[in-house]
């Protein structure tokens, strides 16, 4: 992460939703591909990934530590699962995403927050072809009644929102869903949307019906956010 990323005044996250939440981002093309930036235990993970591959998953682990000194947390290792997501330290609740071109990390104290999830995408129409992939009948009826290209890029944020929703369960649940599990509403004028399960969908362990959360946009991204508090 270079200081220019964090003063250019560019952050798609310009401000946390509360103030119990850190959130770090970065360009991952400012990242050398160089897996000695990492501490050892986390090389194993890229150590045949090619250079894009490196400079993500290197500026996610730096902005992660970043995250974590505010914190208060010591610099520690933060090693890859075998499912893939990423091993917070204890106490700590995260999520992590990147583009081709931003990172950015989310993170809380689990005494204040139960969940965290964050998603980025670039802020393109999602393509036609995925549009019954992610969407279901509700979303996909109401995205009719719009303008194509509003309706694509309306269904990208529908696709961000999803994706989040995803990463705050799945600590929780430890349970892999499709897109048909969530039913999003998205609410313009305050850019917040709200996910509910469908029937039949919300695993036993998830306590909670549905998430609530908000999107944000910046030339060429658009991210969407859910912190769920230890009240729920």
């Amino acid at each position: 992460m270079t200081p220019t990323d964090r003063q250019s005044g560019n952050l798609l996250f310009d401000a946390p939703p509360h103030p119990g939440i850190v959130i770090v981002e970065a360009d991952p093309r400012s990242t050398p591909a160089d897996p000695e930036l990492l501490q050892p235990p986390e090389r194993e993970a890229i150590v045949r990934a090619v250079a894009k591959r490196q400079r993500e998953y290197i500026t996610g682990r730096q902005l992660a530590r970043t995250a974590l000194a505010q914190l208060g947390v010591p610099p520690r290792p933060i090693v890859t699962q075998a499912d893939r997501s990423p091993a917070w330290p204890q106490g700590i609740v995260g999520s992590i995403s990147h583009t081709n071109t931003w990172c950015a990390v989310a993170m809380a104290s689990s005494c204040d927050f139960a969940t965290i999830g964050l998603d980025i995408e670039e802020d393109v129409p999602l393509d036609l072809d995925l549009l019954r992939t992610v969407c279901v009948r509700s979303e996909l009826d109401w995205l009719r009644r719009l303008p194509p290209d509003e309706a694509g890029r309306k269904a990208k944020i529908v696709f961000s929102a999803k994706e989040a929703c995803y990463k705050a369960q799945y600590p929780l649940t430890g349970q892999f869903l499709d897109f048909d599990a969530f039913s999003v509403r998205l609410t313009p004028e305050t850019r917040q949307w709200r996910a509910t399960f469908e029937p039949g969908k919300r695993p036993t362990s998830c306590p909670w019906p549905w998430f609530e959360g908000r999107w944000v946009n910046r030339p060429g991204l658009v991210g969407s956010l859910v912190a769920v508090t230890q009240s729920g």
